[in-house]
């Protein structure tokens, strides 16, 4: 459903921080402060190592929460109940629920 793997080459990944620093680095180095400048870079390389591994994280957390949370409504089709997945549930479609909450708003709902 989701990607797994974190692209750098989005556009948060080169976040606004990133490239301040990047030229901070540039213009550190064109001074003749190598020393400095090689901290700066390291602190932006470390920065997207730690961003990337976070995002992929993320994604496989999403992915886990998304995998136990299908979510099931029972719907009248042909005067018959049966159970079908939220994802095929269309604004036609008449469902039946013990709870008032548990009706997505795109039925037309029948409580018991």
């Amino acid at each position: 459903m989701f990607e797994t793997t974190a692209d750098l080459s989005t556009p948060h990944a080169m976040a606004a921080p990133a490239v301040v620093l990047l030229a901070s680095a540039a213009v550190t180095g064109v001074l003749g402060e190598v020393v400095d400048a090689g901290v700066i870079l390291s602190v932006v390389v470390v920065n997207a190592v730690v961003g990337f591994l976070q995002e992929g994280r993320a994604e496989h957390a999403l992915d886990a929460l998304v995998a136990v949370v299908r979510t099931e409504a029972t719907v009248i089709r042909r005067a018959v109940a049966t159970k079908v997945p939220s994802a095929d549930l269309v604004s036609a479609t008449s469902c039946c629920s013990t709870k008032a909450i548990a009706c997505p708003q795109v039925c037309g709902c029948c409580h018991w």
